[in-house]
């Protein structure tokens, strides 16, 4: 019998437009289930729409119609050999090739305080960020200018 692995021996490097480690957007979701526990969250949610988390609520996948569309990081995000989370927002920024300066898109509301949030569109991804450091990414599939069609930036022929 194959044990799953712990979250944190799991490869969690993002390649944009295409997956977090071992999970692929496009994929099913029950293919996650050779390698990760997940358990079905129910949010206020059209019919076609589902959410997963993890047993630590480490990550979350979302999931159309039974395919990983998203994938929420809260402990690691790998991004060329640098874990994201826990970054100050503008380390992050540099990073992924954007204004360290970025002005924030959105702000959210929380009880334990406001939430900044990044959006960095060309890579599929929102950043949440909290007292000026990475809280959480959020992950997804790219999309281009049509809203329709997803592209793989970083595939290769």
């Amino acid at each position: 019998m194959a044990v799953k692995k712990a979250f944190n021996e799991m490869d969690a490097t993002w390649i944009p437009g295409e997956s977090v480690g071992p999970i692929v957007f496009g994929s099913p979701v029950k293919s996650v289930s050779s390698f990760l526990t997940i358990e079905r969250k129910n949010f206020d949610q059209e019919p076609e729409d589902e959410t997963f988390c993890d047993a630590n609520d480490e990550w979350m996948i979302s999931a159309e119609n039974g395919y990983i569309s998203a994938i929420d990081c809260f402990r690691k995000c790998f991004y060329e050999g640098v874990n994201l989370v826990g970054l100050p927002i503008e380390d992050c920024l540099e990073l992924l090739g954007c204004d360290r300066n970025k002005t924030v898109d959105d702000t959210v509301w929380f009880e334990d305080g406001d939430q900044d949030v990044y959006e960095i569109d060309s890579l599929g991804a929102q950043i949440w960020v909290f007292k000026g450091r990475v809280l959480s990414i959020s992950v997804m599939e790219i999309y281009d200018e049509d809203g329709m069609t997803i592209i793989h930036p970083f595939r290769k022929s």
